[in-house]
């Protein structure tokens, strides 16, 4: 995979429209999602929602209500097609070991959940800007209908760094449920596009892939 990524060090804690911590050697849960996921309609909705609420919420409840609209899989839904699914999923491989250890994920038909711990001296927003330059200009051109304003990805991200083993936990049981949750699936292992396929195969051929932190 070509990357013309110019690398820079982390940044510790900053702030775009969402709050980010990039600091190396934390397990960082991220969630990102298709530019088409979120009807303005319902994005205007939410952001009317969260201007009655006091401020120290605002952040945990736009997570809330944004996951629980991405569930219902709103937009193409392209991430669904196996070319798409696959094209994001070996994009998260490449730098495995190198850039970050890819503990789990999952790709959902609008948006996607990774689990990974930063190598020392690689920067969060650099890596997550790799894996959507990348993915993006690929699938852009196979799935033009899915994009919005030109764009394939929305721009922002979240994060959320795990705090301690019961975190970690918390973390792989949502990315392995979503899609159940979301009524994709009976079980985890129908479905295809996650770290917990059957047999418990690991994301990178290792049984200790979903190891404690």
């Amino acid at each position: 995979m070509a990357d013309r990524t110019e690398w820079t060090g982390p940044k510790g804690w900053y702030r775009r429209f969402l709050p980010h911590c990039d600091e190396p050697g934390i397990i960082q849960f991220i969630t990102y999602r298709l530019a088409d996921s979120v009807p303005a309609a319902l994005l205007e909705e939410i952001e009317k929602y969260l201007r009655t609420i006091p401020p120290d919420r605002i952040d945990s409840e736009r997570r809330q209500k944004f996951e629980e609209i991405l569930d219902q899989g709103h937009g193409s839904g392209v991430l669904r097609e196996p070319a798409a699914a696959n094209c994001v999923i070996q994009g998260w491989r490449h730098f495995d070991t190198t850039r970050y250890d890819l503990i789990a994920y999952v790709v959902m038909p609008t948006h996607v959940h990774v689990l990974i711990r930063t190598k020392s001296g690689q920067s969060l927003p650099k890596i997550v800007q790799s894996w959507k330059s990348h993915s993006g200009r690929r699938l852009k051109s196979l799935f033009p209908h899915a994009c919005e304003q030109g764009e394939f990805w929305r721009r922002e991200y979240w994060d959320r760094y795990i705090r301690d083993e019961r975190h970690f936990w918390t973390a792989i049981d949502y990315i392995r449920q979503n899609p159940v949750k979301a009524g994709l699936a009976n079980s985890p292992a129908e479905w295809s596009y996650s770290s917990f396929p059957d047999k418990n195969e690991s994301v990178s051929g290792h049984s200790d892939a979903h190891s404690k932190p």
